[in-house]
């Protein structure tokens, strides 16, 4: 049976705890790094969603996009938001309360998957790190000396 503070629990009580821990299928930043790549995806469909919906307004769209205002390839329609409208603290343009409803619903859900995005990839390295750092026994770890 392997020694239970190498894989960073102290007691074993219910089995071995390595095991249960390789078990459950994904890590935390595995699961993070997943959600990521989900958000990820779902944001560009939704931009390339909100697009169809700007295409006759030009000034919003412009105020909407990333710059430079190009598309991800050459036969792609997506364009993403600009990074500053992920954030839900940051106000949208004033123009934008004068769109159909159906985009603007779009381009909240778009605002929505970016944040999540940046949250779970920040969240995932962040984890990677407090991992590795646990597993070696550095700053994170429990038998970390204390000062």
């Amino acid at each position: 049976m392997p020694d239970p503070a190498a894989c960073g629990h102290v007691s074993t009580v219910g089995g071995d705890p390595c095991l249960r821990r390789q078990s459950r299928g994904q890590s935390e930043p595995g699961f993070l790094l997943f959600a990521s790549g989900v958000a990820l995806l779902a944001h560009g469909a939704l931009c390339a969603l909100r697009n169809r919906g700007l295409e006759n307004n030009d000034a919003v769209r412009d105020a909407l996009m990333a710059i430079p205002d190009r598309p991800l390839a050459q036969t792609s329609s997506i364009r993403l938001l600009r990074f500053r409208y992920y954030f839900p603290w940051r106000s949208l343009p004033p123009s934008t309360n004068e769109l159909e409803p159906w985009v603007r619903r779009t381009l909240l859900a778009s605002r929505v998957t970016g944040f999540l995005f940046v949250a779970s990839i920040t969240g995932s390295f962040l984890a990677m790190f407090g991992e590795a750092s646990h597993q070696r026994g550095g700053v994170f770890a429990d038998n970390a000396p204390r000062s």
